[in-house]
């Protein structure tokens, strides 16, 4: 039986939870120029759809570019 596993042994389905309770969330990103934007959804186990006041459409970032606020 396999088990998959992402970050620090957890399974995926353990950090999809995670993050969702993200969802709503203002951050900051540190993608080139830092802007503040709001968690929108989860993609996947990195990666996160973020949109801003400046540009509503959401945005696909990856949880290693982004800061709480």
């Amino acid at each position: 039986m396999t088990n998959s596993t992402q970050l620090n042994g957890h399974p995926s389905s353990e950090i999809m939870e995670i993050h969702k309770r993200m969802i709503g969330k203002t951050v900051l990103v540190i993608d080139g120029d830092p802007w503040y934007g709001e968690i929108k959804g989860v993609i996947d186990e990195e990666y996160f759809s973020i949109s801003s006041a400046e540009s509503p459409a959401p945005r696909k970032v990856s949880m290693y570019k982004i800061r709480s606020t």
